[in-house]
């Protein structure tokens, strides 16, 4: 298991998701990259994160963590780079229909504000998104 980080089960939400306390590594600190690494895209500011799980687990019950890398391109995709394709699109259209360039940049804003509505949404609501949770696995002493 190379792509996992290891938590402690807070609560058990229902049958299949539980709630992780993630526990930071060390190195993880001193990172200038730790804000859009591997985890922390699906952590809370308590570092609580929402998992899925098929074993018996109980509460504080040590885990890994484990995010699929296929999952974790896409929702780095749609997090990252769907706002920032939205607001140069949107930038473009509000430059052929305005004549004044603020009036293109204020569109290029109401496309970033859609787009982070969207990405929103799907992840809070959309079934298929949910697939996209991290899930864990208990670790065997």
């Amino acid at each position: 298991m190379e792509n996992y980080d290891t938590g402690i089960i807070e609560k058990i939400i229902d049958k299949n998701n539980v709630l992780v306390k993630v526990l930071t590594k060390g190195e993880c600190s001193s990172c200038s990259s730790k804000e859009g690494c591997r985890i922390t895209l699906f952590m809370d500011k308590n570092n609580l994160i929402e998992a899925k799980y098929n074993e018996e687990l109980k509460i504080g019950d040590k885990v890994y963590i484990i995010i699929n890398g296929v999952n974790r391109v896409i929702s780095s995709l749609l997090v990252f780079a769907f706002p920032i394709i939205s607001l140069i699109i949107f930038y473009i259209i509000g430059n052929l229909l305005f004549d004044k360039e603020i009036l293109a940049i204020l569109s290029s804003l109401t496309g970033l504000i859609i787009a982070f509505l969207i990405v929103y949404i799907l992840l809070k609501y959309n079934k298929k998104f949910q697939n996209f949770k991290p899930s864990v696995t208990k670790i065997k002493n």
